[in-house]
């Protein structure tokens, strides 16, 4: 390791990029165990753990991201304890650091360069959506919530944006402007866990309103080279959201399916009134997200993302509820997890025992998958000819975006003309009188219980179903 990057390298960061990127080879090297694949990357996570007890008290970018590693590591593992730890534990040296504050003008004792300041600015930024997604998993408060932030987003270079994307180097990359609609996004998704999760708080009408308004504004405001209809669609927009490399750390997701789970996690509760079309959006929602994650995996089997797993959990759970209506989108789902576990076979497995017990709740007997090709060639050649990837390839079609934007435009009227609403029987008055609550802030989803519509939201246990 050359001494002038040693900055911002270490054995650790090294040890951890490796123990994940192993679950992305199809090498034998790659297990610590030749003959078991679950090894993959075990001895490589091994000495990362042996170094960061040398690092304990030496706390550095290169240990937070390390440690961010290591979480995504864990979760693809099925290992969700230790997922959550080791992610709470790069929160926590974040913020020893000072990473979430303005180093000029906070109390911090050194002085950064340019440079210094914006590694430190994309590491928090990094951590700050890890925290998010997981927290999203796991269905619980973010560790890093919207009020500790006090810097800017990292800075988008023209010169640095314009850089081709390796794999289509004919195209300009826009990864700096692609990674800023995540931290705008995940700004979003903390607002609504911490609506849906907090004790203090009770989820009204309005604030799914609010959420809604924000998710919209957020999509609508994307950049036009962005868009896959662009005469040049950006290929982050085709590959880089899609395919993790090995290298990847949050910035990686699909924006596209973190929306519509976003829409889905915020509408959920309210799928009990039926004088709403909360329902619709979820079903929606989950349809769309069964696609996207369908379409990736068509192409880039081996580089399947571990938490794209509970995101199949939540759709499957809303397919499953209504499974007369989306019986082949729910083998979709239920395929997509058999092809997840083929790269990250522990969170997979952990998930589709939660969608069989869920489906034995509801007495919903599970399609069996849909048979599988042999597995496509190793990692390294599913990256070969990406510019054949359809143009809207991490999109819905115009038709499904008519049908969205119709759904919302109904959704919205209704909650803005109560007497419009279509309850039948002796609870009419009863549940007008607790949805003007709701829709007025006044109170809880509690206040459903009385006409017995049952509105309940994920606990700081975890996600349920």
């Amino acid at each position: 390791m050359h001494k002038h990057r040693s900055k911002y390298c270490s054995s650790l960061l090294v040890n951890a990029l490796l123990a994940l990127a192993c679950h992305y080879s199809s090498r034998l090297e790659a297990r610590s165990d030749p003959s078991d694949p679950s090894t993959n990357g075990a001895h490589f996570f091994a000495e990362a753990k042996r170094l960061l007890l040398e690092e304990e008290d030496h706390p550095s970018t290169t240990v937070a991201q390390a440690l961010a590693l290591m979480s995504l590591r864990e979760t693809g593992c099925g290992h969700d304890s230790s997922a959550w730890m080791y992610s709470g534990r790069a929160f926590r040296v974040a913020l020893d650091l000072g990473l979430n504050l303005d180093a000029h003008g906070a109390n911090i004792k050194y002085s950064f360069t340019h440079t210094e300041n914006e590694v430190r600015h994309i590491t928090f930024w990094g951590l700050f959506v890890l925290d998010k997604v997981l927290s999203m998993q796991f269905g619980r408060i973010p560790q890093l919530p919207n009020a500790i932030v006090g810097i800017p987003k990292p800075t988008i270079l023209p010169t640095i944006d314009a850089e081709p994307w390796p794999i289509t180097p004919s195209l300009p990359g826009h990864l700096q402007t692609v990674a800023e609609q995540y931290y705008t996004l995940a700004e979003i998704i903390g607002d609504a866990l911490e609506a849906l999760h907090s004790p203090r708080c009770n989820y009204a009408l309005p604030a799914l309103q609010t959420l809604q308004r924000r998710l919209e504004a957020w999509a609508s405001c994307q950049p036009s080279f962005l868009s896959p209809d662009a005469p040049a669609a950006s290929p982050a927009i085709l590959t880089l959201p899609l395919v993790t490399l090995p290298s990847s750390v949050a910035l990686t997701y699909c924006s596209s399916i973190l929306y519509h789970s976003t829409l889905l996690l915020i509408h959920r509760p309210f799928t009990h009134l039926p004088f709403l079309s909360a329902r619709t959006h979820c079903a929606a929602a989950a349809n769309t997200i069964t696609s996207l994650v369908r379409k990736h995996l068509d192409r880039h089997t081996h580089a399947a993302v571990a938490l794209l797993a509970h995101l199949l959990l939540s759709a499957a759970s809303v397919l499953i509820e209504d499974h007369n209506v989306h019986t082949d989108t729910l083998r979709t789902c239920i395929t997509g997890l058999h092809r997840i576990s083929q790269v990250w076979p522990g969170v997979a497995e952990q998930t589709l025992r939660g969608v069989q017990h869920h489906a034995e709740q509801w007495g919903v007997n599970l399609p069996s998958p849909v048979e599988e090709d042999p597995m496509p060639p190793p990692y390294s050649s599913c990256l070969d000819d990406v510019s054949s990837v359809p143009r809207n390839f991490a999109y819905t079609t115009q038709e499904q975006d008519v049908a969205a934007a119709a759904a919302t435009d109904e959704f919205m009227k209704s909650l803005e003309h109560p007497e419009n609403w279509a309850v039948e029987g002796e609870a009419e008055a009863q549940a007008e009188a607790a949805v003007m609550g709701l829709l007025a802030g006044d109170v809880g989803m509690g206040a459903m219980e009385g006409i017995g519509v049952s509105v309940s939201v994920e606990g700081q246990g975890g996600f349920s179903i």
